[in-house]
Order: structure tokens, then C-alpha cells, then sequence
């Protein structure tokens, strides 16, 4: 088990961001949409609720650039399991999703996986400028930014090295149309996820491991490391069924840590 202690931006910026956020009613047609769609039990004040404390953490995750005063506790636990995993199968999928502040999570994991080679996949952005400013604030751990359509090739060139080597990539987004999908159901929706972590995976015989974030009253995050595809191990879901069982697990401990802002169910058209 490790601790790392993160600079948080001060408060009182985090509550005139969050203020800012409700009063301009941001995307709150599609947060609105999104929490009646995933919580259809749930009354108008819950859901109401769940989307004042989503609110205020999106503040949290936007201001976390900057520096600050306030100490974040994060406790990754049994790191150690990931780097027997790289050393056996030469190659781990580490698998998350836009909870909680997904991005600091996964950059303090870096430097206690060390020496074990690093990458972060990325899908390019259209814009050369956004593009280059993004890869930059990405490059600023021990993990490398690597584009998707290059993910195959380096991690076949890693597997046939012998070389280590963790891969890191949010699964939690819609797929475009020229994505291979997979459906699964989701928090009791059909949803759409891409299919490239479990073709990778069987393919080229990689474990599969989803980060598993529990954040508690006092900030504290604990994270835990869940194998959902061992090579040699039975396994009774598929893959993406198994990430989307894990995902709705973590977000219905505590709902207000998700990214509900996002147009998750586009295959659905519940959007306006």
C-alpha cells in the first residue's frame, strides 16, 4: 500500500467555480438527461442532489492545474500485484474511466511503477494547436502519450522485447462511428463501448486490470487494482462486460464523482 499527498488549488477558488458552473447551468440539460435516464427510481430531489455534489467536484477537477494549499491523500493499493502481472505477461492493460480526478489518479501511479515501461493512450484532437497542448500536459509523468492508432504496434513491439510495460487508457467514452463497438449493459442501459481493450487483450494475451477508485467523506482516494482478463485464467464475462459490471459498481457507491456532463448514450438519442 502507498500514499501519495497531491497540492489541491484553494478552496475558495473551487467554490466560485462551482457557483459559476450552476449559475451558467452548465450542460445541465444533458446531466439532467443522463441521471434520470441511469437512476429512473430515483425522486427529482436525490437526483437534484447528486447533481449539486457533481457540480461541485467538476470544480474540484478543473481547478486541480493549478497550485494550492490543501493536501490530497491517495492510497494505491497492491501496486505491486501490476508489476508481477508485466513482469509474467510482459504487457497490462490498466483500464479507467472519468471518475473522481481520473487524470491526478493516474499520473501519481507512474512514478511508483517505475522502471516498468509507461504509456498513456490518447485519441489525437483535430486542432494541431489543442493537440500540442494537450500531448504536452501529458508528458509530464514517467508514462509516454501514445496516439490509438499506434497502440497495436507498440504494444506488440513491447511484447516481442520482452520489455514490461503498463498501458493506460480511459474506456469510459463514447466510440466513434469508426471505433469497433461492443454493447453492454450499463447502470440498465444498452450502452456502447469500444471493443479495442478486449481485442488487444485475447489477441495478443494481455491482463486487464480496472483502477478502482473509492473517494471517501474526507478526500481521501483509495485505489484498488481489479483484474478483469488473466490470459490464463477462466473468465466467465467478456471483457467489456466486465469493465461496464466494475464501472457501475464504483459509480453507484457514489454517484457525484462521475463525468455525467459527457453525451454518454448517443446510441440512444436522448439528446435534445
Amino acid at each position: 500500500m502507498t500514499t501519495v499527498q497531491y497540492l489541491l488549488p484553494s478552496s475558495i477558488i473551487e467554490n466560485v467555480l462551482s457557483c459559476t458552473l450552476k449559475t451558467l447551468r452548465y450542460r445541465k440539460d444533458v446531466i439532467d438527461t443522463n441521471l434520470k435516464s441511469a437512476f429512473p427510481s430515483k425522486s427529482r430531489a436525490e437526483l437534484s442532489v447528486i447533481k449539486t455534489k457533481f457540480y461541485n467536484h467538476l470544480a474540484h477537477v478543473l481547478t486541480l492545474q493549478s497550485k494550492g494549499s490543501k493536501n490530497l491523500h491517495i492510497v494505491y493499493n497492491d501496486t505491486e500485484q501490476l508489476k508481477e502481472l508485466a513482469k509474467k505477461w510482459k504487457t497490462v492493460l490498466l483500464v479507467g474511466s472519468h471518475y473522481g480526478c481520473w487524470e491526478t489518479t493516474g499520473k501519481l501511479l507512474t512514478p511508483l511503477l517505475q522502471p516498468l515501461a509507461q504509456y498513456v493512450a490518447y485519441k489525437k484532437i483535430k486542432n494541431p494547436m489543442v493537440d500540442g497542448y494537450v500531448y504536452k500536459k501529458r508528458s509530464d509523468t514517467a508514462a509516454e502519450p501514445i496516439e490509438m492508432k499506434q497502440l497495436y504496434r507498440s504494444v506488440l513491439d513491447n511484447k516481442l522485447k520482452s520489455n514490461p510495460s503498463i498501458y493506460y487508457m480511459i474506456a469510459d467514452q463514447f466510440p466513434s462511428a469508426l471505433q469497433d463497438i461492443r454493447q453492454a449493459k450499463f447502470l440498465g442501459l444498452e450502452t456502447w463501448f469500444i471493443n479495442g481493450p478486449e481485442k488487444l487483450s485475447k489477441k495478443l494475451a494481455i491482463p486487464v486490470v480496472f483502477m478502482d477508485i473509492t473517494i471517501a467523506p474526507d478526500d481521501t482516494y483509495n485505489v484498488n487494482f481489479v483484474p478483469l482478463y488473466i490470459p490464463d485464467v477462466a473468465c466467465q464475462d467478456k471483457i467489456v462486460t466486465a469493465y461496464a459490471k466494475a464501472l457501475e459498481a464504483q459509480i453507484k457507491r457514489a454517484p457525484q464523482y462521475w463525468l455525467w456532463s459527457h453525451k454518454r448514450w448517443k446510441n440512444l438519442k436522448l439528446y435534445k
